[in-house]
């Protein structure tokens, strides 16, 4: 009986087959922020990495030219905590074979977390925002590309672009619809009927003259399939800003459906992108995760999505960590 008194939290995570690192991931709390996020009086509804960077996946990664970085803690998930329950992650740094067979892309090179259609998406991070439209047709070498008769669209949709100051650049692909207060740059025609987009690319002391800041949390738009059409282009594209699309007004070609493709790197002296970066720490770790996208993020290391984080402040109450490990093992 003595011994049951002593139980701490510890022990029941040990129990339910969870190290110290994911119990510092529990004992976070909302005001435990990056530096350069949003202020602790205003409620995130994101988590800060700084918790997940003292587990055993403590680097982010160059994973496209071998170089490995030190942490440095300052994205959210691009999702409110209303949310977590409703998002898997699909695909991660290699394409899935089914996105090889229909698209012929192999790098992938980015997270795509999927989530029903019209989910909100926030901020990860703090920086300035941006956004356009890209669409083309997809055409390997000289042969297009086609699926079940169609001919295959591909690329970033309306999308978002967030700079920060220290070089680094996030994007967030495919939204559906974006807030009316994300400046839009209007794409230019390309030959083949699609668009390019246009001055996300440039230097950043450049791209504040144009762009407006924006904080972590902050909502940028929705979840949506955009850019990744099939046998058509751009239905979205209006004359300013691109038109808010309902789900069935858009076929498509990736079996993942709705989500947000989120990739971080840098830019270079002509605007092109190099050193992409594995935001979350997941890129190197298929078998913690499910890639069909058909169920939450496994409990290690990113499980947190599974639930959320209950709604508390400095710990969990015992009504919630009681779910909280039921949930666990009845997922064991």
């Amino acid at each position: 009986m003595e011994r049951a008194r002593q139980l701490t939290r510890r022990d029941l995570l040990k129990f339910a087959g969870i190290g110290t690192a994911e119990l510092l991931l529990f004992s976070c709390t909302s005001s435990q922020q990056p530096s350069n996020a949003t202020s602790p009086e205003k409620p995130s509804p994101t988590i800060s990495p700084e918790s997940h960077a003292l587990g055993e996946h403590d680097k982010f990664h160059y994973r496209s030219e071998g170089k490995n970085l030190p942490v440095t803690p300052f994205l959210y998930l691009p999702f409110s905590r209303v949310d977590f329950g409703k998002v898997t992650v699909a695909q991660g740094w290699e394409a899935n074979e089914n996105e090889k067979a229909r698209s012929k892309v192999v790098a992938h090179e980015a997270i795509d977390f999927a989530a029903p259609y019209g989910t909100k998406v926030v901020a990860p991070c703090d920086g300035i925002v941006i956004s356009s439209c890209e669409e083309g047709w997809r055409v390997v070498g000289e042969n297009q590309v086609v699926y079940n008769g169609k001919k295959v669209a591909y690329g970033g949709g309306i999308f978002v672009e967030i700079a920060r100051e220290d070089g680094q650049r996030v994007q967030l692909l495919h939204l559906s619809s974006l807030d009316s207060s994300i400046p839009f740059s209007k794409p230019n025609p390309k030959k083949d009927g699609g668009w390019s987009p246009t001055k996300h690319s440039l230097p950043f002391d450049e791209l504040k003259k144009i762009g407006k800041p924006v904080k972590a949390g902050d909502i940028i738009g929705t979840v949506g399939l955009t850019g990744l059409e099939l046998g058509t282009l751009g239905k979205y594209q209006g004359e300013d800003r691109p038109l808010s699309v309902t789900e069935n007004e858009l076929e498509t070609w990736d079996e993942v459906g709705a989500h947000v493709h989120l990739e971080i790197f840098e830019r270079n002296e002509k605007g092109g992108k190099f050193g992409r970066r594995d935001p979350f720490a997941i890129y190197s770790t298929f078998d913690k995760y499910s890639l069909d996208g058909k169920k939450p993020l496994g409990k290690d290391p990113l499980f947190y999505l599974n639930q959320g984080i209950p709604q508390t402040s400095a710990r969990l109450s015992l009504r919630d960590w009681a779910q909280f490990v039921t949930n666990i093992l009845r997922q064991a």
